[in-house]
């Protein structure tokens, strides 16, 4: 009888592949406002003849990434998900990019052409690295009618293969009303997490989960927030306004969660952290909770690992994805940080 040789036990996969595999099988839609975000470094070496208030910018370095909600398409990319992007953009080299963009991170392009508005770009120009001015090319015209239904249509026809939809709304015009209730119809409100402008929360009611920040909160809720707490109890209005489980992100003072199906709500202090940018913020935020929740997290776990992600992205330079990777080393790259702080010899007074 032939003895097997038994080897060294296979070791455990870690926590992030083992979530990575199950993210890998998800297909994510992301509806909503499409962006390219254009960073235009320069040197500044003297002010203008024509306004001597005016620096003339020499430029040495132009470079795109995708901002809006391809910018949370591209945050679900790189968490391992299969991100799904429906918009609009325009016949525009502003346009082409984006798809080009899309096309090498392995967004699936589910874009719509008009002719009525050019692509949304959002032009920054730095000088070593301190931000001099922004320029945005956009229209927040509503969309029409017949670029909605065509847009719903292309939607429709990927439907069955969909597991969660992100709705990325910043006020440029492409989700209307019908849009919304086109979305809701298709796939019910339970799989659905939105980060929408207050004008529109009144139409999308019932449905999994709404990420407002600290503003839009007060404002769709008409009252100010003072602290975690004041946070708490504008997340409680809004879940029975809205019918809907509430993720109220509030800068520097973390995030609250309150979760409708439990009518229970918990603060997440933010996680200290050298800020370096906060473009990405955001898009990190929604990204990160649309996976957790996709891959079975309540809100309250999705609220934690959101807020992980957040520190992650601030404190990467300019418009940044994070891994899953990142967001788990995140506690043991904080306590090596303290110990190499702790470590530090005092300063001489």
């Amino acid at each position: 009888m032939t003895k097997k040789k038994i080897g060294r036990a296979e070791k455990a996969k870690p926590r992030h592949a083992a979530l990575q595999e199950q993210l890998a099988r998800k297909n994510i839609l992301i509806v909503g406002d499409v962006m390219l975000n254009e960073r235009l470094e320069g040197v500044v070496e003297r002010m203008s003849p024509e306004n001597p208030m005016t620096p003339v910018v020499r430029l040495t370095q132009r470079s795109f990434t995708l901002g809006g909600a391809a910018g949370a398409a591209e945050c679900l990319a790189a968490l391992g998900a299969k991100p799904y992007l429906a918009g609009v953009v325009s016949n525009d080299r502003a346009g082409q990019m984006i798809r080009h963009l899309c096309a090498e991170r392995g967004i699936a392009d589910c874009l719509i052409q008009a002719t009525d508005r050019p692509t949304t770009v959002k032009s920054r120009v730095f000088h070593n690295g301190s931000h001099l001015v922004r320029v945005d090319e956009e229209s927040t015209r509503s969309l029409s009618p017949a670029d909605t239904r065509l847009l719903l249509e292309i939607i429709r026809q990927i439907a069955d293969d969909i597991h969660f939809v992100v709705i990325s709304d910043y006020g440029k015009g492409v989700l209307t009303p019908e849009l919304f209730r086109g979305l809701k119809k298709t796939f019910g409100g339970h799989r659905i997490v939105a980060d929408l402008k207050p004008k529109q929360a009144k139409f999308v009611r019932g449905i999994r989960a709404i990420k407002p920040n600290r503003k839009e909160a007060e404002e769709i809720s008409g009252r100010k927030i003072g602290s975690p707490q004041g946070a708490i109890r504008v997340a409680q209005v809004l879940a029975d306004r809205l019918n809907s489980s509430i993720l109220l992100t509030l800068g520097g003072d973390g995030m609250v969660a309150h979760e409708l199906t439990d009518d229970c709500a918990s603060h997440v202090p933010a996680e200290p952290v050298r800020m370096i940018d906060v473009t990405a913020a955001g898009d990190a935020v929604l990204s990160a909770a649309a996976a957790a929740l996709v891959l079975g997290y309540d809100l309250h776990q999705a609220a934690r690992f959101a807020n992980r992600a957040a520190a992650v992205a601030v404190s990467k330079p300019d418009v940044a994805t994070v891994t899953l990777k990142e967001i788990y080393d995140r506690p043991k790259v904080a306590r090596a940080r303290r110990a190499k702080k702790e470590k530090r010899p005092a300063r001489e007074g």
